[in-house]
Order: structure tokens, then sequence, then C-alpha cells
């Protein structure tokens, strides 16, 4: 989904707050889809979600490629790119926590995600050097679009490569078990704990769908946000091995806040002038706060999951986290057409300053509530 936002206000001509409430539309889809998704990968195991979900996202690139129309291709993303999203994603975690050992799980966790941002970054160039070769127009997103299916199909062919290692539950209703989840009290605990990371999670929304179209208007037309972003998952994929050790230091609760305060302080350079310089400080630093943040949460999310519906939790506990992009798809459009918008009077730097203070709040409600936030992982639990 990288250059998204630059896709709808300079291909499709749609307005700031237009282009926030679409991508805002596309986080609510995917938090409704995994909720309502969310126990099919305990009922019908890893493979069968793998395969379906990238067919889904597939069909709906296919759309973006083939129709003209914005309706439809908006269509498309909200329905089959967001749900194969929604089930292709909690897969791929809950798959970690399957094929690790038990005393490699957070390496496990943490090299997951040095994949995950690998592909992040190969994305960013992908779109940067398709835009500087063509330009902003639909002939070159079409072959953006082009390079996306090619990447999906080959991630459905693998999809058939995996055997699942537990055996689905066949005898309960993907309802029954999601209501088996919702009545547990750690469950609940959890929520109140991923909606206040959803502001946190925010920060990291803004990077692919604000900093494009702030680094285009406040630095210039041909400024190359893909390059930054690949430096920002460049950086994490160093960084997140070399923070690994530290959960023998910290717990995951820990760590999270720790990645919480240092991605609300990254924002700082910003605040000084828009330009390379403060650009790639500002990356550098969210890096940092993102290499301890991601892989701790899902480590922390398996931890405390019910035994036998670790699939129906990750989905359910991670679909909150959807909600980041609806607050940063609104935000990001009112504080653009506020603060950056593509002509008037600019004053992009309160637009990153609010942006920090919102996230500023998230680790000092942590610290507070720790009592009642924070649960004891269950296999320690399991042991008293």
């Amino acid at each position: 989904m990288s250059g998204l936002s630059i896709y709808l206000t300079e291909v499709r001509n749609l307005s700031d707050i237009t282009t926030g409430v679409t991508i805002a539309l596309y986080g609510c889809s995917a938090f409704i889809y995994s909720i309502l998704l969310g126990s099919a990968i305990d009922k019908y195991g890893l493979k069968i979600c793998l395969i379906l979900g990238n067919i889904s996202a597939l069909t709906g690139f296919v759309i973006l490629l083939l129709n003209s129309s914005i309706s439809i291709q908006i269509v498309s993303i909200l329905t089959l790119i967001s749900a194969g999203n929604s089930v292709v994603l909690p897969s791929l975690k809950l798959g970690v926590s399957h094929y690790a050992n038990e005393n490699a799980k957070s390496l496990g966790f943490s090299m997951f995600f040095v994949v995950f941002f690998i592909s992040g970054a190969l994305a960013g160039i992908i779109v940067d050097i398709a835009l500087s070769l063509g330009s902003t127009d639909s002939a070159t997103f079409n072959k953006i679009f082009m390079i996306g299916i090619s990447f999906v199909i080959i991630s459905t062919a693998l999809s058939f490569l995996i055997q699942d290692i537990e055996k689905p539950k066949e005898n309960m209703q993907t309802w029954e078990i999601t209501k088996e989840v919702i009545k547990t009290k750690v469950f609940w605990k959890f929520m109140v704990l991923t909606l206040l990371l959803v502001i946190v999670k925010t920060l990291y929304s803004h990077l692919t769908m604000t900093l494009p179209l702030y680094m285009h208007r406040d630095i210039g037309g041909d400024a190359h946000f893909g390059y930054m972003l690949a430096v920002h998952k460049g950086i994490v994929v160093i960084f997140i091995p070399l923070l690994t050790s530290m959960v023998y230091f910290f717990n995951c609760y820990s760590l999270l806040i720790i990645g919480s305060f240092i991605s609300a302080l990254s924002v700082i350079p910003l605040l000084f002038g828009a330009n390379y310089y403060t650009v790639i400080i500002f990356i550098v630093i969210v890096s940092i706060g993102e290499s301890l943040y991601a892989p701790r949460l899902i480590d922390y999310t398996l931890a405390i999951a019910p035994p036998g519906k670790e699939g129906t939790f990750v989905a359910l506990a991670s679909s909150p986290l959807a909600l980041s992009m609806i607050i940063a798809g609104l935000s990001g459009g009112a504080l653009l057409s506020n603060f950056c918008p593509s002509s008037g009077e600019r004053n992009c730097w309160a637009m990153w300053g609010i942006i920090g203070l919102m996230v500023l709040v998230i680790p000092i409600i942590m610290i507070v509530f720790r009592n009642f936030l924070e649960e004891m992982p269950r296999k320690v639990e399991d042991n008293l």
C-alpha cells in the first residue's frame, strides 16, 4: 500500500480529507474483518487461511489494475485487499509461534519482523524508482500494481507449501471460538492496553500516509519519500536483532513503554523545518522505537493468549491496531489541510508537534496504570 496517498491525491485528484477518509475506512474494514475472520485461523488452520487471504488480496490488486473507476477501486481496497491482509498477517504471526522453538520464540518474532520490514523497504524503493522513471500518472501506478500482483502470486504459491502442525478444531463454529476468547478476563485487559497502543501505532501509519505528502509539499515535488521509507525499514531490520537481547533485561511490557516513549520523541527534529537531514533523524529515532515496540507486542500477545485459542486471540487482539489507520487517515487529512496544505501558508512543524504530543501521553498512561494493564505471561503463571 506504499504510495497510496500519492495515488489518491495526485493521480485520482481526491482531496486531502477524502484521501484521509478512504484510508480511515480501510482501517475500519480491517478492524471488522479481524473480528469476523479471526477465529477462522483456529478452525481451519494456517494453510487454508493463508491461501484464501492471498487470493482475496490478489483479486483486489487485479481489479485496481484492470478497472479505472475510482469507486470500484476504493471498494476493492476496502473489501478484498483489506480482508486478505486481515487474515494473512495474523496467520503469519501465529506461524512463528507454531514453528519456532519454545526457547527461541522471541528471536523468531524478531526475525519475522526483519523479513516484514525488508519487504516494506523493497516496496518503498520500488514505488520511488517507478515514480522517478515515470511520473505521477495512471500508467506508472499500473506498473506498480503489476509488480505488487507478481509478489502476491508468489506468496499464494508458497502458501500451498505450508503444513499445519495442529489439527483444526472442526467441532466448533468460528463464532463459538470467538465467544470463548471474548469471555476471558485476560482478553479485555489486553484490549485496553492495545487500544492505548493504537495511538503509538498511528505514528507509524503516518510514515506511509502523511510523510509522503509532507515531503512532497514542504521539500519539493521530487522528494524521494520512497527512499526515506526504505531507510526506515532498513534501520528497523538492523536494530530488531540488536535489541532482541533486551528481553533478558526488561519484560515485554517495559519494552513497549520504552519503545512508545522513543517513538513520541522522534518528531522533535521535524519541528525545526523540512529537509532531508531532519527527516532522516526523525526516521532513525522512530525506527529504533519501532524496533523495540513491534516484535515485543506480538511476543507479549502470544505469551498471554489462552491455550488453543492463539489464532483467535492474535487476530482479535491485533484488530484495534487497524484503528490506527482510521486515526491516521482522519487526523492526517485534517492536519495536512490545516497546517501543510498543497497551496498557501504552511506550518507543517505544528502538524508533527500535535502527533508527537498525542503519542507521548500513552507511555505515561502505561506507567501510571501498570498494575492494572500488565498481564503475567501464561507460561510463568502456570508455574505458580
